[in-house]
């Protein structure tokens, strides 16, 4: 299964998310220099969604082959 999904960008998602909410809370860095992005639930559910979706996708078509 892995081999079917190594390309998937989650950042690809992850920008088209968050351009679509029109959201920038995980933008920048902390006081440490640490990424602000502590997560997202509605975020992980989307790139969970979107993962699961075109895995599926793969799969069907590979079962097809």
């Amino acid at each position: 299964m892995d081999e079917l999904m190594q390309d998937f960008d989650n950042d690809k998602y992850t920008e088209a998310f968050c351009k679509r909410k029109k959201c920038t809370a995980c933008d920048g860095t902390d006081f440490e220099g640490e990424a602000n992005g502590y997560g997202c639930i509605e975020l992980d559910e989307y790139i969970d969604m979107r993962y699961n979706s075109l895995l599926k996708r793969r799969l069907k078509k590979k079962g097809r082959e």
